[in-house]
């Protein structure tokens, strides 16, 4: 069957040297000939070829454009990038744009043809300096931790120039074998590439549902950070503006158990039912008792989530909390100049039907202030595999007890960080702080 070839090169010159040799093949036929990516587009949809030889450098459209709408339009042609450009970002724009093969003008005529074959088969063909392009390639490494042993060993073989069937031959398999794992090396980069598109755009459905201010209250200031291990995490805190009088504003702390794109929709899905419980409930430990029956009620993904919520009165200094499985928020009561952990701490959000929250109170004191976090923080390792523990938390938050909220906050992360140093963190780390001001009334302004 013969294989019918479009020709993409805005140089007359080289599409004419292309289709005289690859005319010398009488498996090969060549049917089109486009100047530029546009002209490329429209002839693979209407000439529907089997491969499309597309140059990189193209007026009006470039090469990597076309190839893209190729793909977007789900037309069968496969592409073949035919280019003298060799530079990272190519390699790995061209792989996520959906090409199947990746080489370089001055790729012998033989091996071009062969290559042309293997892609219509649906074989992945590479020069050898585009797979030790990828070898070094920064994006291309991160996505390489995907690959298997032998995949891996294949990329390496070939990046040193081994044709297939060499490469075949060395790992004692059928050469057929070997173009199979040069698909599925190029499905998995592409895989990858697409998977960190995706979390990114979870982290920012994720971070939108972070409050965009902290609330501005007189005679109150707050401050809170949230780092995710991952792209997203499971972490969250909000603040919630209560209806009703006195004014009221409930306080919201968070943690999902798991990592990662799962924890952070389940975050989502968390927080949506706190709120609503929150905002139907005369309290915290009605709140997270419904909560709590609503999140088992919808918990396919078996995970669960701890959470302390406070209601704090703002003109009395009030503050009602019950403690869902959370670490204990950190309380600094000025006049006994005293850092201490609250009381409290019940079962975890969305493990047993029909858990009992106690519901708990303190009044805070002009100056006063608390530091709630998850157990990101004290967590945290170095590289000697040590925690970074609550006695490490209050220390920090005792010298830095005298700033405001933002300083605080801003100081335990510091603290955290020097701690852990280069040590990879497996948990999210989510601060929130509160400080009661001396001297002034409390009225709600508007962020």
């Amino acid at each position: 069957m013969t294989i019918r070839i479009l020709i993409a090169d805005d140089h007359s010159v080289v599409r004419q040297g292309l289709r005289m040799f690859l005319s010398l093949d009488p498996d090969l036929a060549v049917v089109g000939e486009a100047a530029n990516g546009v002209e490329a587009v429209r002839l693979a949809e209407t000439l529907s070829p089997d491969v499309v030889l597309m140059d990189l450098m193209m007026p009006v459209m470039s090469g990597l454009e076309a190839t893209t709408e190729i793909r977007r339009k789900s037309l069968p042609s496969r592409v073949i990038v035919l280019t003298s450009v060799l530079e990272d970002a190519a390699v790995m724009a061209v792989i996520r744009a959906g090409a199947i093969g990746y080489l370089l003008k001055d790729t012998e005529a033989g091996d071009l043809r062969k290559a042309i074959k293997s892609v219509a088969a649906g074989q992945a063909q590479l020069s050898p300096q585009v797979a030790a392009r990828l070898l070094v390639e920064p994006d291309a490494r991160e996505s390489l931790g995907t690959l298997s042993a032998r995949e891996a060993q294949v990329l390496r073989l070939a990046a040193q120039g081994l044709p297939d069937h060499e490469i075949a031959a060395r790992l004692v398999v059928d050469e057929p074998v070997v173009r199979g794992y040069f698909v599925d090396i190029l499905d998995k980069l592409r895989f990858a590439d697409q998977a960190r598109e995706d979390l990114a755009v979870a982290r920012q459905i994720q971070m939108s549902l972070l409050p965009e201010a902290w609330p501005k209250v007189s005679g109150w200031e707050f401050a809170a950070a949230y780092q995710a291990a991952r792209i997203v995490g499971g972490d969250l805190y909000d603040f919630i503006e209560l209806p009703g009088s006195p004014r009221r504003i409930g306080v919201l702390i968070a943690d999902v158990s798991g990592k990662g794109a799962a924890a952070a929709l389940f975050m989502a899905h968390s927080r949506a039912i706190i709120r609503a419980a929150a905002l139907d409930q005369s309290g915290p430990a009605l709140t997270l008792g419904v909560a709590n029956d609503r999140i088992l009620k919808d918990n396919q993904a078996g995970l669960f989530v701890s959470a302390f919520y406070a209601v704090l009165e703002l003109d009395s200094g009030r503050l009602t909390y019950a403690n869902a499985g959370h670490p204990r928020p950190l309380w600094w009561q000025a006049p006994l100049r005293r850092l201490s952990e609250l009381d409290g701490n019940e079962i975890v959000l969305g493990v047993t039907a029909d858990a009992a929250y106690a519901e708990r109170r303190l009044d805070l004191a002009p100056d006063d202030r608390l530091v709630l976090y998850t157990d990101g923080i004290t967590e945290a390792t170095n590289v000697d595999l040590e925690l970074f523990d609550v006695e490490r938390l209050k220390a920090a938050t005792g010298a830095a007890i005298a700033g405001n909220p933002a300083r605080i906050v801003q100081a335990v992360l510091d603290a955290v960080n020097d701690f852990s140093g280069d040590a990879p963190q497996a948990d999210d780390f989510t601060l929130v702080a509160i400080q009661r001001l001396a001297g002034s009334s409390s009225r709600i302004s508007n962020p």
